[in-house]
């Protein structure tokens, strides 16, 4: 067992041993442990501490970051002024006539633009006070104007403090993740999904978008198609990229087909090569456009707008859509079995005649080669 790991009892001071254990081996008859001093920070007498924070972590290309800077002067420290020693990132720039600062609870005033005068970064000097001797913090606000060169920075402001007689903060950071926005080298990738009927490899007409199919990234990106088929999304690397349709979510029986050369002969699946802020298109096709998948497809489509992926349930029944419904009337290819439609009358208009119109409407052949006459009768007539 370890023991008498120092031999006084108060912490150890110039050249005596500071060996500290944090874990021992206890046996049993062992000696207990005995003044194991763990070192600890110091409190220091006149000295002040620099905190910063911003009002963003993420920003773009043009935005704008507040920085809040705290210094709070610990007990024993009398000061009626102080220097910030700002660093910005950067692509960072100050803005100018936004400096303000405030000590204790009392209401923030304007601040002088830091030295030296007009400078707008990188190194900005804030000179604070004079201000009552007994003011224990001091909260200083400024803005800068994120630009061109930020995105191959660190985004990292640091700060120290400067008081008079010599004495130096510590150096307080604050970060700033930089994104290019409008201006980024991410690439953008839109697309669709529809039914190719005579396998041109482009949508016509006539030829419907697939909603709820959902598409998968190598790195586990996924889509979903919206109620026309298509799809779109941002912020992918500017690199090779695989994009592969999940067939759970095609309507059954259905077949994508090869639309260029980066299928790779698979209708499935596409290579997107994706560069710097590109706009990348990328569309699958199915080509059987066999009245069962156009059934389906139709049915998704009445759903409205794609809550979540479409999924054809193994050994259950597809989705269908019924083009008529039982009260939909008969269609015009039918006229021949259709009853006339009384005309609907205005004022001052002769009544309507109960008379039957036997007018032939057109001779048709019967088997023996005769021809007949179909006579329509109106709706209040006998004929029926």
């Amino acid at each position: 067992m370890v023991d008498d790991i120092q031999e006084q009892s108060i912490p150890p001071t110039g050249a005596q041993p500071t060996t500290y254990y944090f874990g021992l081996n206890l046996t049993l008859g062992g000696v207990g442990v005995v003044n194991n001093h763990i070192p600890l920070d110091p409190i220091l007498n006149n000295a002040f501490i620099v905190t910063k924070t911003g009002n963003k972590s993420v920003a773009e290309i043009g935005d704008t970051v507040m920085y809040t800077v705290q210094a709070r002067l610990l007990q024993g420290l009398t000061v009626t002024e102080l220097q910030l020693v700002d660093n910005l990132p950067a692509g960072f720039r100050y803005i100018p006539g936004t400096a303000t600062y405030a000590t204790g609870s009392n209401a923030a005033i304007a601040l002088a633009d830091p030295l030296p005068v007009g400078n707008k970064g990188p190194q900005l000097t804030f000179q604070i006070g004079p201000f009552a001797p007994a003011a224990t913090l001091v909260t200083v606000t400024y803005k800068v104007r994120v630009g061109v060169g930020a995105m191959q920075g660190d985004g990292i402001n640091r700060v120290r403090g400067v008081a008079p007689g010599g004495l130096v903060s510590n150096t307080a950071q604050y970060k700033v993740k930089v994104t290019g926005g409008v201006f980024t080298n991410d690439a953008c990738v839109v697309g669709k999904v529809f039914v190719d009927c005579n396998n041109n490899h482009i949508q016509d007409a006539e030829e419907l978008g697939i909603p709820g199919v959902r598409m998968y990234m190598e790195d586990g990106t996924y889509f979903i198609t919206d109620v026309e088929g298509k799809y779109s999304y941002c912020g992918i690397s500017p690199k090779t990229h695989v994009l592969k349709v999940d067939s759970l979510t095609m309507p059954r029986g259905s077949r994508l087909t090869t639309t260029s050369n980066r299928n790779a002969g698979d209708g499935n699946s596409l290579f997107l090569d994706t560069k710097n802020g590109e706009l990348i298109r990328a569309d699958f096709a199915e080509g059987s456009c066999s009245n069962t998948v156009l059934e389906q497809v139709k049915a998704r489509r009445t759903g409205g707008e794609v809550r979540a992926p479409e999924t054809e349930k193994k050994g259950g029944p597809a989705i269908k859509f019924e083009g008529k419904s039982p009260r939909y009337p008969q269609q015009g290819t039918d006229s021949a079995n259709q009853k006339l439609v009384k005309p609907r009358g205005g004022a001052g208009d002769s009544p309507v005649s109960n008379t039957v119109n036997d007018t032939p409407v057109q001779g048709l052949p019967d088997a023996s080669g005769n021809t007949r006459g179909n006579n329509l009768r109106d709706q209040k007539g006998e004929g029926k």
